[in-house]
């Protein structure tokens, strides 16, 4: 695993993502992160309990800010109708450990759409390298990210499918005793 760095860091305002494609990575500072995609102004996501398609912005945002969630915002060269976001993410119920993670839809819409190869991405941290290889990156802003954010750079954290199949059975088993 190779370190990856975001660089050129902006401060995020909610106008900046209601246009354009956004991968957008919750809890940078935590292991692993979640990840969804903000698209024609609405959010997708694949969670331990459900696959959520095309919710408001609006209550996103009022989550993210709400809850001081750190979050960062990569915007990518791309322009989806919603009809394709909508089909990727409705052949998923949830991510299940050993099955589908959050980031599968991602890979998925990125291999449909733009016709690139998935088969060694498995983490954020190399689903970017390979969106910047293709120059579908553009730019990268940031909501309540307090610390490590030195000069306008951002080094995402490494973990490993155990982390993450562990995070989606603490969050199934959670939501099974609410």
């Amino acid at each position: 695993m190779s370190r990856v760095m975001l660089h050129d860091i902006v401060a995020c305002e909610k106008s900046d993502l209601r246009t354009g494609v956004y991968l957008v990575i919750f809890h940078v500072n935590r292991v692993p992160p979640h990840i969804g995609m903000f698209a024609c102004g609405k959010y997708y996501s694949l969670t331990a309990t459900e696959s959520q398609i095309g919710i408001n912005i609006d209550s996103i945002w009022r989550t993210i800010t709400s809850k001081e969630i750190e979050t960062l915002f990569v915007q990518i060269n791309s322009s989806p109708s919603k009809e394709v976001l909508d089909s990727i993410y409705s052949s998923y119920k949830n991510a299940g450990a050993h099955q589908f993670t959050c980031l599968r839809p991602i890979k998925d819409f990125f291999h449909i759409y733009h016709g690139m190869s998935m088969d060694n991405v498995q983490f954020i941290f190399d689903l970017i390298p390979a969106l910047r290889s293709a120059n579908l990156v553009e730019k990268t802003y940031h909501l309540n990210l307090k610390f490590p954010v030195y000069e306008n750079f951002f080094e995402l954290l490494q973990y490993d499918m155990v982390d993450v199949y562990q995070r989606i059975e603490e969050l199934q088993n959670e939501s099974t005793h609410v």
